[in-house]
């Protein structure tokens, strides 16, 4: 790509800026217009030829084949050359518009995002995407037709007009003055531009507002406020159709006075024409008379002498048209660029330097200060926190410090230096900024963590995506030493262990370090294997082709990793399935669901809207309950693509939920027939299924299943957690783990880094900046999404590894606060207070309230007392201890078996420990048999001693006030005796509050009865004392 200086366009205009971006493209350009002049001269062929034709015939003598075929040829000739010369003209125009509109893009774009902070704050997303993409693609596409168009129609106009003239000059000068009136619409001009300006600006407002709307659309629909969000857009639209009416309306103008005008042209012609026929007439006189054919040739030529005008004509309606987005552009191309030469300036010095803010000032456009004359002075490495209430301006406080905001009034100094002064790649190297809101790039997490280091320097290293400046990475002289730069950094932040998940459960992407697991494969499969042994019995469930296991029904039939025939229509399946009695299984499967799931019927209804109306019991309060054989009348009654449709919800289905739904007892049974028949017929599931029975990696597998050959119980409490472990063990034993970690940050995370969790976002965040080693770090509310662990992590790693640095952090949990040198307290604006933690929790004042309300927002966790039960089955016992429950048990019927179907069961051997005092918490447990005891620890490592404080028994619900709370276990639990337990997630929670919003209403009243008894039994009840 060509690098080229913004300045230039707001010194030579912005016209000539437009004008550059089709520089590297004038041969290109010259080679179309000498195109153009050959196909000029190819059309004067056919008035010559049509006039010379309508003599020979006009004439009295006998006309002879030769000169009329010979004519022919002349004409069908000169039609191929035009049709050769039209497709390569198409060819080349389309190639010369789409690389100027590219550069004209980049260039445009390679100032917008070299403007100051001040624009941005002032400018929607939407409205300078308009003008950088939209408004640049009109311009950029008139401009590519009219620097061929108008020289070739000018040259056209100039050609025919002189043969006219030749021809007959009167006829030639008729034809010249009523060629005037092709530029009728310059009348409309005015209206014209002011139609244009209200266009892009209504359409700008369509746009602003499409996207705030899909971007909110999750709380859109928290609040079913649905309504308000389309009257909102359609305000947009409307106004848009208003103004589009008028544009209508004028165009409508233009289309009718066209042919209007046209016809005057011509009749005038034809009129004079005829005066010149008439001997004796003045007119033929004054000219010369003509015949009858030299007036129909003349008239050939004054339709391509038309042409050419009103080609002309075109391009200047155009101009006008494009007018508009031309200067919308020309604002942006004259726009001064803060950040136009990122190398000039100073060098910040390569130690920490004391920072200053000297009567700094910032005022928004409405003229509302955010900051007030702040004065503060940091010493070089010094950790200072800045706290305060919202809204005071400590965010704004450090983005001066990145140029993030342009002080109103003051200054911000680096070593007594204006921060002006100092080079922007400079600052970039030496200065590191965390966010409030992370900001990641829809690309991998490798290439979001290089982005810190993403432009030229003296030492660089190359990549696919560009320079990676390694300055202030001493220890990197190639990739190798980077990818372990990459992977102590992750380790930092504790990013490890995720990263280590998404290698886990994902194929191996096609870079280096895939290949060296792949070529250990079998030493790390055989120790996984061993140790998996030493697990409880049944935690690994293999792929066997004589078993079912944890997945998809599609799955089971046709081999882990696949749901459906490779390269087959969508009917593969169901002629596979033909005859084998699963097939009736799985169309109840799927009919199931789709009576049960209402997001799921609305998606299959889109794609066949008649399938609905077809299945029978659709409000049926429990579909299980259906007679069998009238269903199976109608399922098996139903259209080929209509079950074609149910299969595809049932093979997309989790096995164990298609067991439940399905309603035969030898479910399994006829599903490993229909797979061993699908093995005889499809030869790629056959593969698949030998595969997994030799040596090599197979492919289409997350790196786990190589690793297994099979998956988690999910039944089993704990199975995924031990085996975890077993396999971290493993690859660290092969010496492995950093080529995990680098697999894992090959994991594409969506836009913003949607696909990752808020923590997971921050941790990415913060080891982006610390890649790059600075010597003064800014955190804003940095660890605001993590959990409490991570939290101390990285305030530990801040702590140690900058310790020498200076940091200057912003956070609201104050606790956090008590180990830095200096806390800076700010209310409105201003700094009023500043000094130690404990010094500030001494003294009246902003600091000592916001303490005082952190610490008034602790509540104990409480335990409800275990209710006994027996249940008869694993389904109706679940069902039962939720509704006896003191936390659901307020719940309607038609909630609880909502909330049952939501949970999983599973089976814990005794000793099995569910968790410790501390632990993070966010599953509750009902127990369905056994008895569970809660315990404290007392003691370090082998030393510890665990008490039994209490146990409960079938029926007995614990851990729910830390789900629900996400705060810390107060006790451990462990399984007393073998115990059978149901477990439901908080986001499963949360999801069935949003399928049934009066959960939550119940849940809350459950709450507060429970605090309500806590602070009854407070005053009542003397404190308990402490073993």
């Amino acid at each position: 790509m060509v690098r080229e200086s913004s300045s230039g366009a707001g010194r030579d205009g912005p016209r000539s800026a437009i004008l550059w971006a089709f520089a590297d493209r004038r041969f290109a350009i010259a080679g179309l217009w000498l195109l153009g002049f050959a196909g000029v001269g190819l059309s004067l062929v056919l008035p010559s030829q049509v006039g010379r034709l309508t003599q020979l015939f006009a004439g009295g003598e006998a006309v002879t084949w030769p000169p009329v075929l010979r004519a022919v040829l002349y004409l069908v000739a000169a039609q191929l050359g035009l049709s050769a010369i039209s497709y390569v003209r198409t060819r080349a125009e389309v190639s010369v518009r789409e690389s100027a509109i590219r550069r004209l893009m980049l260039r445009l774009y390679g100032r917008i995002v070299r403007f100051g902070a001040d624009f941005f704050r002032s400018q929607d997303v939407e409205r300078i995407n308009a003008r950088a993409m939209e408004d640049t693609n009109r311009v950029g596409m008139f401009w590519a037709a009219a620097l061929v168009a108008v020289p070739l129609a000018l040259a056209s106009i100039v050609v025919l007009g002189a043969v006219m003239l030749l021809d007959n000059w009167l006829l030639g000068l008729c034809m010249i003055a009523l060629s005037v009136f092709s530029g009728y619409f310059i009348i409309f001009d005015r209206e014209l531009q002011a139609i244009n300006h209200r266009v892009r600006e209504t359409w700008e407002t369509i746009r602003a507002s499409a996207r705030e709307t899909v971007a909110g659309v999750a709380e859109v629909r928290n609040h079913c406020a649905f309504e308000y969000a389309l009257g909102n857009l359609g305000k947009s639209f409307h106004d848009y159709e208003g103004v589009m009416g008028r544009f209508a309306h004028l165009l409508a103008t233009f289309q009718a006075m066209d042919p209007l005008v046209a016809t005057v042209q011509r009749g005038a012609l034809f009129a004079v024409g005829a005066a010149l026929c008439i001997a004796g007439s003045r007119v033929a006189r004054l000219s010369g008379p003509m015949t009858w054919g030299q007036v129909i040739k003349f008239m050939f030529l004054a339709q391509l002498f038309q042409d050419a005008v009103a080609q002309l004509a075109g391009q200047l309606l155009q101009w006008r048209m494009t007018r508009e987005s031309e200067r919308r552009v020309g604002e942006y191309l004259r726009r001064p660029c803060v950040f136009e030469a990122p190398d000039e300036g100073q060098a910040l010095p390569p130690e920490p330097v004391p920072v200053a803010y000297e009567r700094v000032s910032v005022a928004v456009e409405t003229g509302q200060s955010i900051l007030r004359e702040v004065s503060l002075r940091v010493e070089p490495g010094q950790h200072v926190v800045l706290c305060g209430p919202s809204g005071c301006g400590k965010s704004t406080l450090l983005q001066a410090l990145v140029r993030g905001v342009e002080p109103s009034g003051g200054c911000c100094t680096l070593a007594s230096v204006p921060l002006e002064r100092y080079a922007l790649v400079s600052l970039a190297r030496r200065v590191g900024f965390v966010p409030q809101t992370p900001v990641l790039f829809n690309t991998t997490i490798r290439q979001n963590l290089l982005l810190a280091l993403r432009r030229r320097g003296a030492r660089c290293l190359e990549d696919d995506c560009g320079p990676i400046d390694l300055h202030g990475l001493d220890g990197v002289q190639s990739s190798e030493d980077l990818d372990r730069e990459l992977v102590a950094v992750a380790r930092l932040v504790g990013l490890e262990a995720d990263l280590i998940a998404k290698c886990l459960d994902a194929p191996l992407p096609p870079v280096a370090a895939a290949e060296a697991i792949v070529a250990r494969i079998g030493p790390l499969r055989a120790r996984v294997a061993q140790a998996a042994d030493a697990c409880p019995a049944g935690s690994v469930v293999h792929f066997q082709r004589s078993g079912c296991f944890p997945g998809t029904v599609g799955e089971n039939l046709l081999g882990p990793g696949a749901s459906r025939p490779a390269a087959s229509p969508p009917s593969a399946l169901r002629d596979m399935l033909a005859g084998q009695p699963v097939l009736l299984d799985l169309l109840r499967v799927g009919y199931r669901r789709l009576v049960t799931e209402q997001a799921l019927a609305a998606r299959v209804s889109q794609d066949r809207p008649g399938l609905m109306e077809l299945l029978p019991h659709r409000e049926a309060p429990d579909v299980r309950t259906d007679r069998v054989l009238p269903l199976d009348r109608v399922l098996l009654g139903l259209s080929a693509l209509e079950q074609v449709a149910l299969l595809d919800v049932a093979v997309e289905s989790d096995i164990e939920l298609a067991r439940q739904l399905a309603g035969a007892a030898d479910f399994d049974a006829r599903l490993l027939a229909a797979r061993h028949a699908i093995g005889l017929r499809d030869g790629e599931a056959r593969r698949r299924w030998d595969a997994l029975d030799g040596p090599a990696y197979a492919d289409g597998l997350t790196l786990r299943e190589n690793l297994l050959r099979g998956r988690a119980n999910p039944l089993l409490h704990g199975a995924h957690e031990r085996l975890e472990g077993i396999i971290l063990h493993a690859l660290r034993d092969e010496g492995l783990l950093d080529a995990a970690v680098l697999l894992g940050l090959e994991f594409v995370v969506g836009e913003g880094g949607k696909f990752l969790s808020g923590g997971q976002r921050q941790k990415v965040a913060i080891a982006r900046v610390i890649l790059k080693n600075p010597i003064l770090l800014l955190l804003d509310e940095a660890t605001a999404s993590l959990d409490e662990a991570s939290q101390a992590r990285v305030l530990e790693m801040v702590g140690t590894r900058f310790a020498r640095q200076t940091v200057i952090s912003i956070s609201h949990r104050l606790s956090t606060t008590r180990d830095c040198d200096r806390v800076v307290v700010m209310d409105r604006g201003q700094v009023v207070q500043d000094g130690t933690y404990d010094e500030l929790a001494r003294q009246e004042g902003v600091f000592r309230r916001l303490v005082s309300q952190e610490r008034g927002e602790a509540i104990a966790e409480l335990r409800p007392p275990a209710v006994a039960g027996a249940p008869e089955t694993a389904r109706q016992a679940l069902e039962h201890a939720v509704a006896r429950s003191s936390v659901f048990g307020r719940l309607k019927s038609d909630q609880l078996a909502f909330l049952a179907q939501a949970m999983r069961t599973v089976t814990c051997p005794r000793g099995e420990v569910l968790f410790r005092r501390g632990d993070a918490g966010s599953e509750l447990y009902v127990i369905l048999d056994g008895e569970v005891e809660f315990f404290v620890e007392r003691g370090e490592g082998d030393q510890r001693v665990a008490t039994v404080v209490n146990s409960a028994g079938p029926g007995g619900v614990f851990g729910e006030l830390a789900m629900f709370g996400g705060g810390r276990r107060t006790l451990g639990a462990r399984a007393a005796t073998e115990a059978t337990l149901g477990i439901l997630r908080r986001d499963d929670l949360v999801r069935l509050i949003h399928a049934d919003p009066t959960i939550a209403i119940e849940l809350l009243g459950t709450v507060s009865r429970y605090l309500a008894r806590a602070t009854d039994a407070a005053y009542d009840s003397p404190a308990p004392k402490v073993a």
